[in-house]
């Protein structure tokens, strides 16, 4: 996308012109009911669709609470940095467009969703790269964010022996159980608002 010409939404809610994160977080049932009628009036395919359950997967995973590193994270972060990990994996693909941040929101986000590995393969190339980027976009929660530094200060351990290249068959969400996607009626209602708005689309330059 453009970046001089990039689409922002905002809620019109009576005199007042908000942002979404703002009107989600007075009204979250009757914006996203807005939000989701908007699809009786435009046609979208499969990848469109596999982005926003993404999008939901990870805006969870980036504001959840946690206490442990994921599993194999500290070890998978190490074959990127060196250049070992199997470069068609999707690790090192979102470590190469994302680094240690979208890395840790991988791991995060396949550990609380296995769906995660599935979806993120069925995005082109170029798509993934958008959606990888928009990750450091996203303002995390404070034990994520404690996680990502602790990552950035640690040092790689040092080696004399020559290290072994992974494939990409041996990464750590390979192992993880593919499931179906969900299905129209598989999916969760979204709660009922009260009140009227509208949305604004607009256009900023620069």
């Amino acid at each position: 996308m453009d970046a001089e010409n990039t689409a922002k939404i905002q809620v019109v809610l009576g005199n007042h012109l908000l942002d979404i994160p703002d009107a989600l977080g007075r009204y979250p049932g009757l914006v996203l009911k807005t939000l989701t009628d908007a699809f009786f009036f435009i046609r979208v395919d499969q990848t469109i669709l596999n982005q926003i359950l993404l999008r939901s997967i990870f805006g969870s995973a980036l504001h959840a609470k946690r206490d442990k590193t994921p599993y194999r994270l500290q070890a998978i972060l190490k074959s990127c940095q060196s250049g070992t990990l199997d470069k068609s994996s999707l690790e090192a693909k979102v470590y190469r467009h994302g680094g240690i941040t979208a890395l840790v929101a991988l791991f995060a986000a396949a550990t609380d969703d296995k769906r995660t590995s599935s979806l993120l393969n069925t995005l082109p190339e170029d798509e993934l790269e958008g959606f990888v980027k928009s990750i450091n976009a996203v303002e995390p929660h404070e034990d994520f964010q404690f996680l990502v530094e602790q990552l950035k200060r640690k040092k790689m351990s040092q080696s004399s022996r020559p290290t072994k290249k992974m494939s990409t068959p041996g990464s750590c969400l390979s192992r993880y159980r593919q499931r179906q996607l969900p299905t129209h009626n598989e999916t969760q209602g979204l709660g009922e608002g009260t009140g009227h708005f509208g949305l604004e689309f607009g256009i900023r330059d620069g």
